[in-house]
């Protein structure tokens, strides 16, 4: 999430799905009306994530203003339906902070600020590359987008992401350009090297400069050019815009007494739950088919407060993030074998402690020393030394054994399955294997892990 933000005064907390919030998503209005943002704001209606979701524009209608009044009795989650942190975004933060019911509003970053645009735009450009058949070392990627010489953050959120990009390594080069600012689209094209290049529009709408001016540019260039056109129209932009709401910077609201813990707790597990609800996966829940990494969190949960009903507060909280947006990072993204598999492993414990600490840090009401704790525990830091990662292992273990070892084992030949049950065996403690000993599962797995318990014996 980027730094730079406005957060209206006194913003409420985030609230669980249902609990009474809206989102309001914001289009700059060029064409008077709200256009793309209003189908992915229907879309997300769908979804049932927010008890309304409108669509408005700065410059035009609905207006800001008429779409605020009618949400007045609700907390607002307005989601700037905009690419840059810039002029625009400016002015919608000085609308917002003079609207007579700001209390109840929380103004996010842009859309386009979101880490997550570096994803889709990269699954975007690889997937014109390789429509093409061009080779990944002959192709660079080229962000093209509007940039002002008015605001000097109107460029900052792009030229972020083509750092990114150009560090993932998937295109021989990364560049920008733009239409009012330079580096000149023109002058972008004429730097790239590689015969063949990419060119995404790094655009909110199918408006006139993504459309049209964008496209007679690239034509202009004479270079074996493929446009993508704008990223704006994507539905897999639905995704960031609930996940920048939901997300959300800390509300700066003056409190006389501090949370309880119960109550810091339930706030925390609420966020991390609406997170999770993006997953796509879906699996068998309490509540019929769910979100595969919201109904794990929820497992997770359990099997703490049965094994271990005096965990520490970080401890719970580190057992109800663990896996959060774990599908951000696939294993298919690695290489096949052990070495890809634990770089994967690695990758994964860092980013899963990133997003849950920024997470609570954006909620506010936890010290530093207790979101460090959470962090280092889905880190997996100290494990046999620290007795609560070693509590956190423990349940993760016997979440995979009573919830995914029956569909492991039929993918998988008993010898392995065999060796995999050892490991996870070695990785428990005296309190975790007795409580894995009690667990009723189907008499296949069963004698499984009889055989690997009977190997480990006589190793």
């Amino acid at each position: 999430m980027s730094t730079i933000r406005f957060v209206s005064r006194r913003a409420p907390a985030i609230e669980p799905p249902g609990g009474g919030a809206a989102l309001l998503l914001c289009a700059h209005g060029s064409a008077g009306r709200p256009g793309i943002a209003a189908a992915h704001g229907a879309a997300i209606a769908g979804r049932g994530l927010f008890q309304s979701v409108k669509s408005c524009a700065l410059y035009g209608e609905p207006s800001l203003d008429q779409a605020l009044a009618e949400l007045s009795d609700q907390q607002v989650y307005l989601v700037p339906f905009l690419m840059a942190e810039g002029a625009t975004y400016g002015a919608l933060a000085r609308r917002v902070d003079g609207a007579p019911d700001r209390c109840g509003i929380t103004l996010c970053p842009p859309v386009g600020a979101h880490p997550a645009i570096v994803d889709l735009i990269e699954q975007i450009a690889d997937q014109a590359r390789r429509t093409r058949g061009w080779r990944r070392e002959e192709t660079a990627l080229l962000l093209v987008g509007h940039g002002t010489k008015r605001h000097h953050r109107s460029a900052a959120a792009m030229r972020r992401h083509a750092e990114a990009l150009a560090a993932r390594g998937g295109f021989v080069e990364v560049a920008t350009g733009f239409l009012s600012q330079d580096p000149s689209v023109a002058s972008a094209l004429a730097g790239i090297r590689a015969p063949r290049c990419v060119a995404v529009g790094y655009f909110a709408d199918a408006g006139q400069h993504g459309v049209s001016d964008m496209p007679a540019l690239l034509r202009a260039a004479g270079k074996r050019v493929c446009y993508t056109g704008p990223i704006g129209v994507s539905a897999k932009l639905r995704d960031i815009i609930v996940e920048q709401a939901i997300s959300a910077p800390a509300p700066e609201i003056s409190m006389t007494e501090p949370l309880s813990e119960s109550e810091r707790i339930r706030r925390a597990i609420a966020a991390f739950d609406d997170v999770n609800r993006l997953d796509p996966n879906k699996v068998p829940g309490d509540q019929g088919p769910s979100p595969k990494e919201l109904v794990y969190g929820w497992r997770m949960t359990a099997w703490l407060e049965k094994l271990y009903p005096e965990a520490s507060e970080a401890l719970r909280l580190a057992a109800r993030c663990q896996h959060i947006e774990r599908w951000r990072i696939p294993r298919g993204d690695y290489p096949d074998g052990r070495a890809g598999y634990l770089k994967w492993r690695s990758d994964l414990k860092a980013f899963h402690a990133e997003r849950g600490g920024a997470i609570l840090r954006a909620l506010g009401g936890f010290d530093s020393e207790t979101v460090a704790r959470v962090e280092a525990l889905v880190r997996k830091e100290r494990l046999k030394l620290d007795p609560e990662a070693q509590a956190l292992e423990d349940v993760a273990c016997l979440v995979f054994l009573e919830d995914h070892f029956a569909a492991f084992a039929e993918q998988h030949e008993r010898a392995k399955i065999v060796s995999i049950l050892r490991k996870t065996w070695r990785k428990m403690s005296p309190r975790g294997r007795a409580a894995a000993l009690e667990l009723d599962l189907p008499p296949e797995a069963g004698d499984l892990v009889a055989e690997a318990l009977a190997k480990g014996e006589s190793a």
